[in-house]
């Protein structure tokens, strides 16, 4: 599907460790055709917050540019 959107939750407590996992998760998306451009990454304060936002943007459908 070239018309799908993909979203990348990260918290951005602890960067040194999430900002590999993001990058890793990018990479892995590219090698499997996904456009950078039909990738939203969000981040969240905490780790409290991961699962409230992947609720929410998976019943409304909620990206970010």
């Amino acid at each position: 599907m070239s018309d799908a959107r993909y979203a990348i939750l990260a918290s951005r407590w602890n960067p040194r460790i999430t900002d590999v996992l993001v990058e890793g998760a990018r990479r892995a998306m590219a090698e499997h055709g996904v456009a950078d451009a039909n990738i939203d990454i969000v981040r969240v304060p905490g780790a409290w917050e991961l699962p409230v936002l992947a609720a929410a943007m998976a019943s409304s459908r909620i990206t970010r540019r």
